[in-house]
């Protein structure tokens, strides 16, 4: 789901000298930055002040003086632009706006403060941005970096970003969409493609996330939303630690697991598909959790939780090839089905937990499972166009049960989430 080809957009930056020596550095009166006249060249601190909007045409390219120093401290050895105003930088498909460092190394990142009204269409970042944050000395580094900001972007690329491709700090709000993220770690930092801290806000839809790095880290942040993104990073594809707003994990594509953490007003994992992942979904400390109609395959671990403050609850997910379905105390099974060679649902002797299933499709109960109107040992007859979803033959169709703490509409293919006199079991209903 590449939102641009990076090896295209590599070689088209490759054509373009990165040797501007000569060229002058950016009027700082100017705010109105054309195709004509790139590249942009800025050198050290290029401030957008209160009540001024930067106007960046499509097609334009702006270079930034970088570095290859990782302690610079948005000093004038790199370039970077502070906006206390607005930058509008509307690019379109065939003529993007590019921001990139003049040569090797790293340039400073745009700083938001706040700021509103501000909008990246079709943009490229890169080799952006490893700086020190020089109100707190956090070490941030970013080509986004907002603080008690507004920034809307869609439809842009970043990529080899050395810490984060965006911060959202200080109550800030974020809407992404369309967006392509690639960051690696240079400087054995922890990275991440998306951090959001501090009562920020955020929603996120259709991007495509990966690296050497952990996926999106919310801590202690407001309200976000996550939804139709494809995550394949090195480190956990989301890390959520004690919101103060609602999470919404949804119709989303990972490589890799999430790790939900500390109470926030609810969490909802809803029709996500988690594939080879260590383990898909952990989460501990945590309250008023929904996880319904994901699909899990052919990870070591589905769920885990631990020192949960009410029991985890989950309804119609499937679990295929399975090392281990649920690690925890208190997890009840709704709905759902276990099934594959590898499939098992087993608890530690020493987690004095117990696993409590109902109205599903597994293949066996051992000693720490107790059932409820189970189908047990057979096979779900899933589709041959679809290995998870269930036939015209499956034993799944209609047998569930209409719980009322399902808020499932849609199934994991989008289609009505009960078609027949009840909801099918597993992620996916069938359509005839």
């Amino acid at each position: 789901m590449r939102i641009f080809t990076i090896i295209l957009i590599s070689l088209f930056l490759f054509s373009c000298s990165k040797n501007i020596t000569g060229i002058k550095p950016q009027d700082p009166n100017d705010f109105d930055w054309t195709k004509d006249e790139s590249p942009i060249y800025i050198e050290g601190k290029f401030l957008v002040p209160v009540g001024q909007t930067l106007h960046i045409e499509a097609g334009t390219v702006i270079k930034f003086q970088s570095t290859d120093d990782p302690n610079n401290n948005f000093s004038d050895e790199v370039g970077w632009i502070e906006v206390k105003g607005s930058i509008n930088a509307i690019g379109d498909s065939e003529e993007i706006i590019q921001f990139v460092a003049e040569s090797s190394g790293t340039w400073g990142g745009i700083v938001f403060r706040n700021s509103i009204d501000n909008y990246f269409y079709n943009c490229y970042f890169d080799d952006s941005a490893y700086a020190k944050n020089n109100i707190n000395q956090r070490l941030v580094g970013a080509a986004i970096h907002c603080v008690d900001s507004e920034v809307n972007v869609n439809f842009c690329n970043f990529n080899d970003s050395r810490i984060y491709s965006i911060f959202a700090d200080s109550s800030s709000t974020i809407l992404i969409e369309n967006a392509s993220f690639f960051t690696c770690t240079v400087y054995q930092h922890p990275t991440s493609n998306i951090f959001v801290t501090n009562d920020s806000e955020s929603e996120f839809d259709n991007c495509d996330i990966s690296g050497y790095s952990y996926g999106m880290y919310f801590y202690h942040s407001g309200s976000a939303r996550i939804s139709n993104s494809d995550f394949e990073t090195v480190l956990r594809a989301i890390h959520a630690q004690q919101l103060t707003g609602e999470l919404e994990i949804e119709n989303n594509t990972f490589r890799n697991g999430i790790y939900l953490y500390g109470s926030g007003e609810s969490y909802k994992v809803l029709n996500n598909s988690f594939f080879q992942s260590g383990i898909a979904i952990e989460t501990w400390l945590s309250r008023e959790f929904s996880i319904q109609g994901n699909l899990f395959v052919e990870c070591n671990l589905a769920i885990k939780t631990g020192a949960c403050l009410e029991s985890l609850e989950i309804y119609n997910s499937t679990f295929y090839n399975i090392d281990t379905c649920c690690y925890g105390d208190d997890i009840n099974l709704f709905n759902s089905i276990i099934f594959g060679e590898n499939s098992y649902f087993q608890q530690e002797d020493n987690w004095h937990g117990q696993l409590y299933i109902e109205k599903s499709l597994i293949p066996f109960v051992d000693e720490h499972t107790t059932v409820s109107d189970c189908i047990i040992g057979e096979d779900p007859i899933f589709s041959n166009v679809n290995i998870y979803k269930p036939s015209s033959e499956s034993p799944c169709i209609d047998y569930g049960n209409n719980y009322s703490e399902i808020i499932l509409e849609e199934d994991l293919d989008g289609n009505v989430r009960i078609s027949g006199d009840a909801i099918d079991l597993g992620s996916y209903e069938y359509i005839e």
